[in-house]
């Protein structure tokens, strides 16, 4: 859940170092998160930059 708080609370997309550094954890269980998050549709990674988002499951939560 801090994953998703740390994302939720940054501004804009964000380096896996910056959510790691965001929600307190090591960037290799932060990564494992980010991967089983994206699976759910509730994390994006773009593959551009690397960077990841709130996807869109988690929109979807969101609104409703």
């Amino acid at each position: 859940m801090t994953v998703l708080q740390a994302l939720e609370e940054g501004r804009g997309p964000m380096s896996l170092t910056q959510i790691a550094t965001a929600s307190g954890t090591q960037p290799s269980k932060a990564h494992r998160y980010l991967v089983s998050l994206a699976r759910a549709g509730l994390v994006v990674r773009s593959p551009g930059s690397g960077r990841y988002d709130l996807g869109p499951a988690m929109r979807r939560l969101g609104v409703e």
